[in-house]
């Protein structure tokens, strides 16, 4: 589904479940792009190892997490990124017109994931800080992602602890968006290196 084909689906899927996926959320020539960019800046060394939380808390991630990051800056955006910055903004002034979401701006990340990378299960959202509102996984994987590939986004949707968890292939152009409050959610060890950008519609 298309962001401008049958808005309405993304929010009810949103409002029902508190999680929607976008197959075709970037085209092909656009996910190899941003796939490259994070190729380059992988192979200069920019990524780092991910931590956990803020400050002291995230010094220590190993047992949780194990992928590498590097935060997004808006204002030294390539014109592929750009262009994704303005879909998201497209995203939150759906969201905040259907869904009074009072979302006022994001901030991403690149997400690279080695072989026997994973993130243990939590929720997006800090003790101290509840300004994160809506969750967003953006997937530039290329198109030979196999099932055996591993890497999958594990979901807890809904506030009944005996539902099933939901997995959801990490295949290249998609998107997966959910609140980032109420699905606890995470990243299968994956068998081969796996590449997304993590983002956080957030609140004032």
């Amino acid at each position: 589904m298309a962001l401008s084909e049958q808005p309405h689906l993304l929010i009810q899927a949103l409002s029902e479940t508190g999680y929607c996926v976008i197959p075709d959320f970037l085209t092909p020539d656009l996910t190899e792009t941003l796939r490259a960019e994070a190729e380059t800046l992988e192979s200069a060394g920019l990524l780092k190892a991910a931590g956990v939380g803020r400050g002291l808390a995230s010094e220590a991630p190993q047992q949780e997490r194990k992928d590498s990051t590097l935060w997004w800056e808006e204002a030294r955006a390539t014109p592929a990124q750009a262009q994704v910055i303005a879909r998201w903004n497209q995203l939150k002034e759906l969201c905040n017109r259907e869904l009074f979401l009072g979302l006022w701006d994001v901030e991403a990340h690149w997400a690279v994931y080695p072989p026997g990378g994973y993130y243990r299960k939590h929720l997006d959202r800090f003790r101290d800080d509840d300004s994160r509102a809506l969750s967003a996984v953006l997937y530039l994987n290329p198109p030979d992602w196999r099932p055996e590939d591993g890497g999958e986004l594990r979901l807890w949707p809904g506030l009944d602890p005996g539902l099933a968890p939901i997995d959801i292939s990490p295949s290249g152009g998609s998107l997966v968006l959910f609140l980032s409050d109420r699905i606890p959610h995470e990243v299968r060890v994956t068998q081969r290196k796996r590449y997304s950008i993590a983002a956080w519609f957030r609140r004032r």
